[in-house]
């Protein structure tokens, strides 16, 4: 993704967000994400079927109710929407270093995106944003 993370900071003219808030009672789009196991290697499990004999790949971590802040945008009256709302993009080192993959997860999410987004690069981003 060109926007891997943020760090989800909204400056939002509270009478307008007070207009928003009352309309939709604090309601907001919702779904769930699930995030599955990797896919199965062998070929009985490639048939679907887990070693305790269950169809599917099973859940990594338990699923949650998410909403996407980009969603909040959306929620605002045309006239509003129109004219005042944006975004600011910074270098990820400067303002996000998640903390949030195991270390096995975090050597492939390395070599796929270059972030491991785990409490190793964390701490090390720390250090390096407040030298």
């Amino acid at each position: 993704s060109p926007f891997p993370g943020n760090i989800n900071v909204f400056a939002v003219d509270l009478q307008a967000y007070d207009e928003v808030l009352t309309r939709t009672s604090g309601l907001v789009p919702e779904f769930v994400n699930p995030k599955y196991k990797d896919p199965p290697k062998s070929t009985d499990e490639s048939k679907g079927k887990q070693p305790d004999g269950k169809l599917g790949l099973g859940f990594k971590k338990p699923t949650r109710l998410e909403c996407m802040m980009q969603d909040l945008p959306r929620l605002f009256p045309k006239e509003i929407a129109a004219h005042h709302i944006g975004f600011t993009s910074l270098d990820r080192w400067l303002v996000c270093s998640s903390v949030k993959n195991n270390p096995t997860d975090a050597v492939k999410k390395m070599i796929k995106t270059g972030h491991p987004e785990c409490m190793a690069s964390g701490e090390a981003d720390f250090y390096r944003v407040n030298r």
